[in-house]
């Protein structure tokens, strides 16, 4: 059997993706209104937003998908179904669980985990569903 290698334009296609859903998720056609009610925030409370918040996502995005590549190569996931079910596995253990617990001893909104979260299922899932499928092989 062939060994898997990280594929790095999959890799970097997948950080854009995880921006674009961001962007769609938090904006008012989907989830933002909603989110900033659970705020307690208005639409005037973002829009001086700092440029750091944005190369910290970037920084996030990057280092979440180089991690779960490396991941996939190590247990070998070398197919859709099995990338989208350890990126899910990954999501609900390494992600979900931890800020569930923790926003529920902050005493925050569940609402605000759940559209929070949501993003990054999504994420995981298409992430998981590329790298399985996208495969690359050392030669």
């Amino acid at each position: 059997m062939q060994e898997l290698k990280l594929n790095h334009l999959a890799i970097w296609i997948l950080v854009i993706v995880h921006q674009v859903v961001a962007f769609v998720w938090y904006s008012p056609i989907l989830f933002g209104n909603q989110w900033m009610a659970l705020l307690g925030k208005t639409a005037d409370d973002f829009t001086d937003a700092n440029p750091i918040n944005y190369i910290v996502a970037i920084i996030t995005a990057v280092a979440m998908t180089y991690m779960l590549a490396w991941l996939f190569k190590k247990v070998t996931v070398n197919t859709l179904l099995k990338g989208v079910f350890y990126a899910f596995v990954f999501f609900l253990c390494f992600l979900f669980l931890e800020t569930l617990t923790h926003g529920l001893f902050s005493f925050r909104p569940v609402g605000l985990t759940l559209i929070d979260d949501g993003m990054y299922l999504v994420n995981f899932v298409i992430a998981g569903a590329v790298l399985g499928s996208w495969k690359k092989y050392k030669k």
